[in-house]
């Protein structure tokens, strides 16, 4: 069901949580009233994935809508709901740009990117199937004038460097307020690339050969990094097989060389150290 638009209401629904979405250009803030009567107040990055009963809540400031032809199509590619509203009702409200089309998984994304031919994709790394790094490369193959902005809850410090050298244009925490994500389009649509101050460090001493000390998984491949994440948010060998559309052999042999490369002595090793670095991320990222 898609939201009411308007001002704040109450929307009552026997047995159901009550979900009001508060999209504003520094917040993006949920309020969930359950049966039992308690509420919470939730940034995105925490928002859980489910299909939702929601009103959004939208700025009053457009007094007369753009042209099309004036805006900057943008495809949103991201499975969750909640996203998809916030980031919906944003690009409607701003004078820039226009939403083009919005996509839930990798295939969808290629398949619009190709017919629709977007300005800017708004790409989540967090996908059903292959991670968003691996198809950076195919959507500019199949949109060459595409540019890619990362917009994800995956730690920049592993990721963000990867993303750019992907070729993606920005990237963008979900954790940041909206105005930064609309700083970042601005940004990539003049041909800028934006990234923080500590993300331009990273990528400047890769450039320099030097190894970031501190980045210690900066040794994995793309996949063997997807593999990592998967086994510390506690999915089993199965699981990330089926997550990821490999084999469970694959996967094993993605888990000796993360061992090797890493410099563990056991698999429980690898596995404590994979829980301390990714257990607060999304486990399983199908839809629902």
């Amino acid at each position: 069901m898609e939201p009411k638009t308007g001002l704040l209401g109450e929307s009552k629904g026997a047995g159901e949580a009550d979900t009001f979405i508060v999209v504003g250009l520094s917040e993006f803030v949920v309020y969930q009233t359950h049966d039992r009567a308690t509420s919470a107040k939730l940034p995105l990055a925490l928002v859980n994935k489910a299909p939702i009963r929601h009103t959004t809540i939208r700025p009053t400031m457009a007094n007369h809508p753009p042209s099309q032809k004036d805006c900057t199509k943008v495809l949103l590619v991201d499975d969750h709901p909640v996203v998809f509203y916030a980031l919906r009702a944003l690009l409607e409200e701003s004078p820039d740009f226009t939403l083009n089309q919005a996509a839930s998984c990798n295939h969808e994304a290629l398949s619009l990117a190709e017919s629709k031919h977007p300005d800017i994709v708004i790409l989540d790394l967090v996908l059903p199937g292959r991670s968003g790094l691996e198809i950076i490369p195919e959507i500019h193959q199949t949109c060459p004038k595409c540019r890619v902005v990362i917009y994800s809850s995956l730690p920049e410090e592993l990721y963000a460097a990867r993303s750019i050298q992907a070729g993606a244009r920005a990237y963008i925490h979900k954790e940041e307020g909206l105005s930064k994500l609309l700083d970042a389009l601005r940004a990539v649509r003049e041909g800028r690339i934006f990234v923080s101050e500590n993300v331009q460090q990273d990528l400047l001493r890769r450039h320099a050969g030097d190894r970031d000390s501190t980045n210690d998984l900066s040794v994995l491949s793309n996949q063997e990094l997807n593999v990592f994440r998967l086994i510390g948010t506690g999915l089993r060998l199965s699981e990330i097989a089926a997550e990821l559309g490999i084999s469970p052999k694959t996967v094993g042999t993605h888990r000796e060389r993360i061992k090797n490369k890493l410099t563990l002595h056991s698999g429980k090793e690898l596995d404590q150290m994979a829980m301390t670095r990714f257990a607060a991320l999304p486990q399983s990222i199908s839809p629902e």
